[in-house]
């Protein structure tokens, strides 16, 4: 179960965002402010379709594209692999090990782009249902900054787990 956590919890997130975006945009009027200034204050409207078009291509890209590109990372060359430890990590078996793990952990990230997409369009939807329209500035920042977060303990994750050689196979 705990090598299928990243995968669900990447649908999870992916079925909620699909979902508030269908949900939103089924109630969105004709056009909405799809930017705002560093003051939250909006800079030009668009069609609401064209939103929520946006929206759905870069919540749904940028993880798919993380995810695409680490698979055939498992078909390249060993030698291309750069980690701690290389001697160890290029061996054959170890390094499908390596490629798997940072596939899998691909999804955990992908979710947390997704969590922050969500959000980022819950906030601009509300700021449209303001008037005047006007984006919350500390909600985008806590956004961010859990999504920073994210960022480090999956860069934490994976520097941990290539710099540790389990002990059997530790020859020091």
């Amino acid at each position: 179960m705990k090598q299928r956590l990243p995968y669900l919890a990447f649908a999870v997130t992916l079925v909620l965002f699909l979902f508030m975006v269908w949900h939103y945009a089924a109630d969105a009027p004709a056009k909405m402010v799809g930017h705002f200034n560093e003051a939250g204050k909006p800079s030009g409207k668009m069609p609401s379709d064209e939103f929520f078009a946006w929206m759905l291509g870069i919540g749904l890209s940028i993880p798919l594209i993380l995810i695409v590109l680490l698979y055939p990372i498992r078909f390249m060359s060993p030698k291309l692999l750069n980690s701690p430890h290389p001697e160890y990590w290029r061996k054959p078996e170890n390094f499908r090990r390596a490629c798997d793990f940072m596939f899998r952990t691909s999804f955990w990230f992908s979710a947390a782009f997704l969590v922050w997409t969500t959000g980022l369009l819950c906030l601009v939807v509300a700021a449209n249902l303001e008037r005047p329209p006007r984006l919350n500035g500390v909600g985008l920042i806590a956004l961010t900054v859990l999504l920073i977060v994210a960022s480090t303990v999956w860069t934490m994750f994976l520097l941990r787990y290539f710099t540790r050689i389990p002990p059997a196979e530790d020859k020091s």
